[in-house]
Parts: structure tokens; sequence; C-alpha cells
């Protein structure tokens, strides 16, 4: 699998509603499709959640399209993807109650967490 340096930042004008920390950063196509697998076959026949890594969620989409799988995302732009459920990183509990221990493997990206304020550890 690719390391750190296989990921690149996909430039994008920032709105005034994103918050810079939270900025989505993208595998490349590459480095997906590598993850991609990796989780197919950790799935074992069973579904993937994606939390905050939308271009997995998309290789995943587009290489296994029969393997269930589920984006959970503060952006919303990214509904239009598939299978998607809001998911705020100030609430990590507040998941809806049929997504609680729905998932195989579950995959998390998420921003810089110390940049939102939120703890790490």
């Amino acid at each position: 699998m690719a390391g750190a340096a296989a990921w690149a930042p996909r430039p994008r004008r920032q709105t005034t509603a994103e918050s810079k920390a939270a900025r989505q950063f993208w595998y490349t196509d590459e480095t997906a499709r590598a993850v991609a697998r990796a989780v197919a076959l950790a799935a074992g026949g069973g579904a993937v959640a994606c939390v905050a890594c939308p271009s997995l969620f998309r290789a995943l989409r587009a290489a296994f399209p029969a393997l269930r799988s589920h984006l959970l995302e503060i952006d919303e732009r990214f509904r239009a993807l598939g299978p998607f459920s809001l998911y705020d990183y100030r609430e990590p509990c507040a998941v809806a109650p049929e997504l609680h221990h729905a998932f195989s493997v579950v995959v998390a990206d998420p921003p810089y967490l110390v940049r939102l304020g939120l703890p790490t550890a």
C-alpha cells in the first residue's frame, strides 16, 4: 500500500461556510484503488463504513459495486456519491441507530481534529 506521499490535496475554492481545518484531502487514484482492495478483502462480504474518506468511498463503489458501503461525512456535497449519513465530529455518538454494529470494517480518515478544537485521544 502506498504511504503518506500518495495523497494529494485537491485544490478548490474555500467557501465562507467551509472550515479550512476540515478541508478534504484526496488519495491519489492508485492509493484509493489499493486501499479499496484491502478494505473489500477485510470486509469479507460484510458492509464497510467510510468516515471522512470520500475518495476511498468512491473507489470502493467503482471497483466493488456489490459491496455494501456507506459514507459518513460532514460535507453534504458528497451525498451524491451513494449511501450517505451526515457525520459531525463534535457529536461522534450521534449516528443513526440503524448504523450501530452494521459494519464489518470502518475506515476513518478525519480532518485535522486539533485545528477543529476536538480531542485527539
